[in-house]
């Protein structure tokens, strides 16, 4: 027990423990430190308020810039609540609300003038066997006489549209007389449909007092609808003829580039030696837009231009041409392009619901027309369509049938702006296309009647093929009906409506960013094809291409098509499972510390075959080449990633110890080891083999063997080569597939090499992993990858294979890579090691201590 003066001295003041001047210090310091760190997290998280302000007001402005972007009017636009309060006689609304319905009117031309001036009748219908309608009219702008023009089909396409709902899809099967295509005067209005929307709502029959359009009664537009012909007029009598004024027109005929090109003096048997404009109609034509379609460059695919040809090239230039056969359109370089029918179309209605100040309307409404007028009158194969003036194309004035309320008063006039139709002259590829033959057959120009026997039907027409001919790339020619006086073929149409910006993006925009892949000619003399016809052939490239351009503008290649779903699986594997798996596979090598598990013969393969990758990478001329720096320096670093884990597999491979942590600890200065630590790198050290890795080389010698790796590896190799000649589905591959274009110079053998080389080590892989899995199997064990790489290797691609496989088991799907038998060999052995992943225990990687005692003399040898 402590009694009371022990318990004093206990607590006397001299039994305190005496603070130092340094402890003094050190609490000073410790609350400055304190203190600096206050101060440092309040100014960390005033600046995060900052950010986010600034993160807030930047989305905003972007939100906005965006919404400019893709709708320019709604800038001009009053907001909502200022809408409903303005009364009706001083905005402009839209003709059409999200939710009002209205139908789309389709008309399908060909131009007849030239064949019925020359004397020569028309087919009759080939549906009641009637004469064919023919409409005759005034071309503006033109003192020559009428055109004449056949009406093959004129109805409602779509019925009950609206801006909300409107993705229809319709196939209309279309006869086309074939003698009045074959004239010189051939041209992309020659076959043309036009588009129209008829108001069928009760308010179409309300009085129609006042109109006005951007375009102008001299403006070069062909007429829209059969009914509405008088061009000049500019007194707009009914809404629909209003509408029509606004409707688009879209060429069926286009000119794609054929790989031929001729070299010499035509011949006199040549008919028409003469320039077209020099790029494929489809994608990259210099003629004027397909809206404006009386213009020269729309009225015929030949013009005068500026150029020097030889004297027998001009002289057939100005022959007669022959009946039956078509010029020879060619270019500056005289490359052959062959005429085509377009079996797609796609028309887009613009959304728009806002709501316009009068004066506003008015003011942009003048803007845009004298912008036109501008452009056509510099010339009038620039006119374009005033797009950001979308909204105040055409203006209608309306009022109701009785022009007086219950009251006896005058009812006010209300004003709308009418709907802005844009049509898409990417929404076909090649693919998309038929061939017009060079040469009609006979039985077009035989007058009526239909062919009663299969002697009498055309001969088949001999094609000009190369080589190394692609039947999936080449356009199909068109096919002639039994009458043999019509080409017939199904038009597939869709309709959509979208922002600006996407409805218009293949009109405005996608000629300025798409660059045409580079194409290979093979010289061809004059009349050297004989008898045969020429073809023209697509490519993956453009392909590719148009899939990018319709999802971009909102196309839909079939009803079926879910291109959002192809996007998200594309994003995925490139933007997530590709790096992932990367960084999941440096950080499998990274973190290995034994070789335990691990199947050391097949991943030898796995090294050699990485080695011929880089180096056939590496040598190859054309892997730099054509890059930009940005692209080259890109690049690169994806292909160093790709193989960073190489040295840190080589080294688990090699048994090689590791430079140790370069952190300070016992024995030892931090900064000495830190100084030291790249000196370790160049003194690697092999270390002897512990006893799970014995265990493993047991099983790997006396399980498998190297002559079962070897008979694995020839039979997969064999199985992988081969494949390319088994597509294992019901439904072949569809659409142009990768491979060298026809006319291209044939690979040399060091570039053959070099792919068969590239081919096999892909291979190899497959092999590896093969070997990898049998070893798991034998030793009970996983390894070889992290458990969460089987399994995102394994979902990754059965999601992508159903993503592209999916469309075409339902029947719908234009273009299909096929399924090989590789497909589902790669498909099987990601299954396996998904199973394996999920039932085997994995490999302990830390070493316990006998292991530890197994490496002899390395303690010693880092005192020493």
């Amino acid at each position: 027990m402590v009694d009371q003066e022990d318990q004093h001295h206990v607590f006397h003041p001299s039994s305190h423990p005496r603070r130092s001047s340094s402890a003094s210090a050190s609490s000073g310091t410790r609350k400055a430190s304190s203190l600096a760190k206050t101060c440092g997290r309040v100014t960390i998280a005033f600046l995060a308020i900052v950010g986010c302000v600034i993160l807030a007001g930047l989305s905003f402005v972007a939100y906005g810039g965006l919404k400019g972007f893709l709708n320019p009017t709604r800038l001009h636009a009053l907001n909502p609540s200022q809408a409903d309060s303005f009364a009706a006689s001083s905005a402009v609304r839209p003709l059409f609300g999200p939710d009002d319905r209205f139908d789309v009117l389709a008309t399908v031309w060909l131009d007849v003038t030239h064949h019925l001036d020359s004397g020569l009748p028309l087919p009759p219908s080939p549906i009641d066997g009637r004469p064919l309608r023919v409409v005759e009219y005034f071309p503006p702008r033109t003192n020559s006489a009428p055109r004449k023009e056949a009406i093959l089909y004129s109805d409602v396409l779509f019925h009950y549209v609206s801006a909300s709902d409107s993705k229809r899809h319709h196939t209309l099967p279309l006869r086309v007389p074939i003698a009045p295509l074959y004239t010189p005067h051939l041209g992309p209005s020659s076959l043309r449909a036009t588009f129209a929307i008829v108001d069928r709502r009760p308010r179409a029959a309300a009085a129609l007092k006042d109109a006005s359009t951007v375009y102008y009664s001299g403006a070069p537009l062909l007429p829209r609808t059969p009914d509405l012909l008088n061009l000049t007029d500019d007194h707009v009598s009914t809404i629909d003829h209003a509408l029509s004024r606004t409707g688009v027109s879209v060429s069926l005929l286009n000119l794609l580039e054929s790989p031929w090109s001729r070299v010499g003096p035509p011949s006199d048997d040549n008919s028409t030696a003469a320039s077209a404009f020099g790029a494929s109609a489809a994608y990259t034509s210099h003629r004027s837009n397909m809206m404006f379609d009386a213009a020269p460059d729309n009225l015929s695919f030949l013009r005068n231009v500026n150029f020097s040809l030889d004297a027998a090239a001009a002289t057939a230039q100005g022959r007669q041409q022959q009946p039956g056969r078509l010029p020879e359109f060619t270019d500056l370089n005289r490359t052959i392009f062959l005429p085509h029918i377009a079996t797609r179309s796609r028309i887009a209605l613009v959304r728009d619901d806002a709501v316009f100040n009068e004066f506003v309307f008015d003011r942009n409404h003048l803007e845009a027309a004298s912008e036109l007028r501008f452009r056509c009158a510099l010339d009038i194969m620039n006119c374009r369509r005033p797009y950001d003036f979308h909204s105040y194309e055409q203006w209608v004035q309306l009022a109701d049938a009785t022009d007086t309320t219950a009251d006896g008063i005058a009812a006010p006039l209300q004003r709308f702006y009418t709907p802005f139709l844009a049509h898409n002259p990417m929404a076909s590829a090649p693919r998309h296309h038929r061939l017009v033959p060079s040469r009609a057959p006979a039985s077009a120009f035989a007058g009526g009647g239909a062919v009663t026997s299969a002697a009498d039907s055309p001969a088949p027409i001999a094609l000009k093929r190369y080589d190394d001919d692609h039947e999936q790339c080449r356009v199909p020619v068109l096919d002639v009906d039994p009458t043999g006086q019509f080409f017939q073929f199904d038009w597939n149409v869709y309709f959509s409506a979208h922002s600006l910006r996407k409805a218009i993006f293949g009109e405005d925009l996608a000629k300025a960013v798409y660059a045409q892949p580079e194409r290979h000619t093979q010289p061809l003399e004059y009349d050297a094809e004989g008898d045969e016809q020429l073809v023209a052939y697509g490519s993956y490239q453009e392909d590719v291409y148009w899939s990018m351009i319709a999802y971009a503008n909102g196309d839909a290649p079939h009803p079926d098509a879910r291109q959002t779903r192809n996007l998200i699986a594309g994003v995925l594997s490139m933007g997530v499972v590709v790096p992932v798996h990367f960084l999941l596979n440096f950080a499998f090598w990274y973190t290995r510390t034994t070789t335990a598990g691990i199947y050391t013969d097949a991943h030898w393969i796995a090294v050699a075959a990485v080695g011929l990758q880089i180096i056939v990478q590496a040598t190859d001329p054309n892997t730099w080449s054509d890059l930009d720096p940005v692209s080259a320096i890109f690049g690169g670093a994806w292909w160093l990633i790709g193989y960073a884990y190489v040295p840190w597999m080589l080294m688990t491979l090699l048994r090689l110890r590791r430079p140790s942590a370069v952190s300070g600890g016992p024995g030892g200065s931090g900064r000495r080891k830190r100084r030291g630590g790249w000196r370790q790198w160049l003194g690697l050290q092999q270390r002897p083999r512990s006893r799970r890795e014995r265990e493993s080389l047991r099983v790997e010698r006396a399980e498998i063997g190297t002559g079962k790796l070897a008979a694995l590896a020839i039979t997969v190799v064999t199985v992988f080569l081969l494949s390319s000649r088994l597509d294992v589905t019901l439904r072949r591959g569809l659409g142009c597939r990768e491979m060298p274009p026809p006319g291209a110079p044939s690979m040399s053998r060091t570039d053959a090499i070099r792919a068969g080389v590239l081919d096999v080590t892909s291979v190899l892989f497959t092999v590896v992993q093969l070997g990898q899995l049998a070893f798991n199997w034998a030793h009970g064990t996983f390894a070889g990858e992290f458990r969460l790489s089987a399994w995102l290797s394994f979902g990754s691609l059965v999601a992508l294979q159903a993503f592209d496989h999916l469309a075409s088991l339902s029947g719908h799907a234009e273009t299909r890579d096929p399924l090989m038998l590789s497909h589902l060999v790669e498909l099987l052995v990601s299954a396996v090691a998904a199973y394996q992943a999920y039932w085997f225990g994995g490999v302990v990687q830390k070493r316990n201590e006998e292991e530890e005692e197994e490496d002899e003399g390395w303690e010693g040898h880092e005192k020493r």
